[in-house]
């Protein structure tokens, strides 16, 4: 049933009340006017109880915007939504268009550090987060009692003389619940095989991160990256007040998991709110934990991924690439919860710490 404002509906219930489902919940496609995202389209979700998110669809359809009653979710870079054409591949110019969101794709031919593989060049987070979707299809339905929403697509990374992939997306959310959807398909359409790197950079902003949030991870062991992430070691599940020059730390998590699925959360107790993030650790073997604390640059990253982030040349170094066959198939699943006040984020973390 259509849980809204406090009561279960029926369809038949609820649709007495309203003279369209879209006066409390939808999807509506728009596109941006001016600046860098002249001509970016998107699309709105509403599911009706103060989840509102936005899906870039010709940003390889990740989840550009999201915020819970009037509470932003994510992290957004100064450089905001730029629409594909404005994407440069070299070196670590992809932090020239990276404007943050709750999750931003990364790969399919390269994650993490810029480096030469196999004689080509291979740009920070690779290619698959500036393609646009193409076969876009918006579907609003009822099934039984349940008002679904949905938006899939298809982003495609190839070349001639190269890798051939498709990932198929879909996003789905249903009325009345505090949950977001995401269902990846990555296809080898090459008659070869071809590694492959994907890493979902999931990014929590203000004021969800704020001093005295902190974050529930059922790890088996953590390690920090390099020397800088070391030095906080022992508070890598804690948040501070932005800081003046703060070095990014980054921390490897060896995740727990439970039926094949690993999840993480961030909690802020002061404002009541909190979010989870769930994922195929079975496919997404590997979690790493960005912690930017620096004034303006304040954010905090979750992201599960198939590899590490110091590049594909590295991952071929030792020994953990992941090679995919002609005509082999992935599916990635995330499940995004938002956790609407004390007692939610209460049974959340004791969930998570009794794994």
């Amino acid at each position: 049933m259509a849980f809204y404002q406090g009561k279960n509906y029926t369809k038949e219930e609820l649709m007495k009340h309203v003279g369209s489902i879209h006066a409390i919940a939808g999807v509506k496609k728009f596109e941006y006017s001016e600046g860098f995202a002249k001509g970016y389209k998107a699309v709105e979700f509403r599911t009706g109880t103060g989840l509102r998110f936005v899906v870039g669809l010709d940003k390889c359809m990740d989840i550009v915007q999201a915020d819970f009653c009037g509470k932003t979710l994510n992290w957004k870079c100064s450089a905001e939504e730029c629409a594909p054409e404005f994407y440069e591949s070299h070196n670590l110019d992809w932090l020239y268009t990276f404007a943050g969101g709750l999750t931003a794709t990364c790969g399919l031919m390269n994650v993490g550090n810029p480096n030469f593989f196999e004689g080509d060049e291979k740009g920070q987070h690779g290619r698959i987060g500036n393609c646009p979707a193409y076969n876009v299809a918006i579907e609003e339905k009822w099934d039984g009692d349940d008002f679904v929403m949905s938006v899939k697509g298809i982003m495609r990374e190839t070349r001639l003389f190269g890798c051939n992939y498709s990932l198929e997306r879909k996003i789905t959310a249903k009325l009345g619940e505090n949950k977001i959807w995401l269902e990846d398909t990555i296809t080898n359409e090459a008659h070869i095989k071809w590694p492959l790197e994907i890493l979902y950079h999931m990014n929590c902003g203000f004021p969800l991160v704020d001093d005295g949030a902190y974050l529930v991870i059922p790890a088996k062991g953590t390690k920090a990256r390099d020397g800088e992430a070391q030095k906080g070691i022992d508070t890598w599940d804690k948040l501070i007040a932005p800081e003046n020059n703060y070095a990014e730390q980054c921390f490897f998590h060896d995740m727990k998991a439970e039926d094949g699925f690993a999840t993480v959360a961030i909690m802020n107790p002061r404002i009541e709110l909190g979010m989870s993030i769930k994922y195929s650790k079975n496919t997404l073997p590997y979690l790493t934990e960005w912690k930017c604390m620096d004034e303006g640059q304040y954010a905090l990253g979750f992201e599960p991924a198939n590899c590490h982030v110091m590049g594909m040349k590295w991952e071929a170094e030792n020994g953990t690439l992941e090679y995919m066959e002609p005509g082999q198939v992935k599916k990635n699943y995330i499940e995004i919860t938002i956790l609407d006040g004390e007692d939610e984020i209460e049974e959340c973390e004791e969930y998570l710490k009794s794994l």
